[in-house]
């Protein structure tokens, strides 16, 4: 049994306890899966691809315009790709298939939404006038098949909350995106 040794940080005095941890073995197989947010997508970075498995969507209040909802798409690496550490560092790290990282979801990426759970290869492909200053990146989405819409695990929103996402479920009609 390994044996782990841990301080109290409440004293002046380090007190020290053992605590026995016993050995598993794990199925011939498997790896051990984390749902720490590893890094970001950053589809800037050379105009990169990339290969993941949408699981699920956080929605908050835009930080440039709180009345905007932004969402954060969280998903499994099928891939290698090159990722913003997570860290306020800002460092470029190499994300690995399995790790579960961000993607911050765009009005161009709406083609994943109905790709919860299946594998996605996904690029900055073409650019959209829309009217505004800035025109949208339109991003190539493709799976082998369409299968659940990416669940919302969590909503934050407050000022953005009657502002719709390509994630809403449609109540009556086509989504509005």
């Amino acid at each position: 049994m390994a044996e782990t040794t841990t301080k109290a940080a409440s004293s002046s005095k380090a007190a020290t306890t053992s605590v026995s941890k016993p050995a598993f073995q794990v199925p011939k197989g498997m790896q051990r899966v984390s749902s720490d947010v590893v890094g970001f997508y950053d589809p800037k970075m050379a105009q990169q691809d990339i290969h993941f498995i949408p699981r699920e969507a956080v929605l908050m209040d835009g930080n440039a315009e709180a009345h905007k909802p932004s969402m954060l798409i969280f998903a499994e690496l099928v891939s290698p790709c090159k990722i913003v550490e997570s860290s306020k560092s800002g460092n470029i790290i190499e994300g690995k298939p399995g790790d579960m990282i961000g993607i911050w979801g765009k009005p161009g990426m709406k083609d994943m939404r109905d790709c919860c759970g299946e594998p996605v290869f996904m690029y900055p492909d073409t650019v959209k006038d829309t009217g505004k200053p800035n025109p949208m990146q339109v991003f190539a989405v493709h799976a082998s098949k369409r299968t659940a819409r990416i669940p919302i695990s969590e909503d934050r929103r407050e000022k953005s909350k009657s502002a719709d996402t390509w994630l809403d479920v449609p109540k009556d009609g086509p989504v509005p995106f």
